[in-house]
């Protein structure tokens, strides 16, 4: 695990480039930037010895109030020292104070893939375009 810090270091780039530059929470309840809570999550991890895969990240991509409808992703992330961290899936919620308004699940192959924050804020409104007209 020598390498794990240029791995976090990596993914924090990765994810800056795309815009997500907020404070992110894991799993274990660790508010922060991203790459402190990766560090907390992965010593939680090793006291409380616990697997470390996945790791749950979850950030806001849009806030602009609690009365205001808000989008919060949520990252499954795996950690492999061979492929570094991978995200696999993002679930996308747009959301209000009386709860969850609609939701996107995407699903990738490698990082590459990720939509920016942008975009990713844009899937949850493109969805209610689509609703059904009567």
């Amino acid at each position: 695990m020598i390498n794990v810090q240029e791995h976090i270091q990596k993914l924090d780039k990765l994810l800056k480039s795309k815009g997500y530059d907020g404070y992110f929470m894991s799993n274990f309840g660790h508010p922060g930037k991203l790459e402190e809570t990766i560090r907390k999550h992965i010593l939680e991890c090793y006291i409380s010895n616990q697997p470390l895969n996945p790791i749950h990240l979850t950030t806001y991509t849009k806030w602009d109030g609690e009365e205001r409808p808000y989008v919060r992703c949520h990252f499954n992330v795996n950690y492999d020292e061979e492929k570094e961290f991978q995200i696999r899936e993002m679930s996308i919620h747009y959301n209000n104070v009386c709860g969850n308004i609609r939701m996107s699940r995407l699903t990738f192959r490698n990082n590459t893939e990720i939509p920016d924050r942008q975009k990713a804020n844009e899937i949850t409104n493109d969805q209610r375009r689509k609703g059904i007209r009567f």
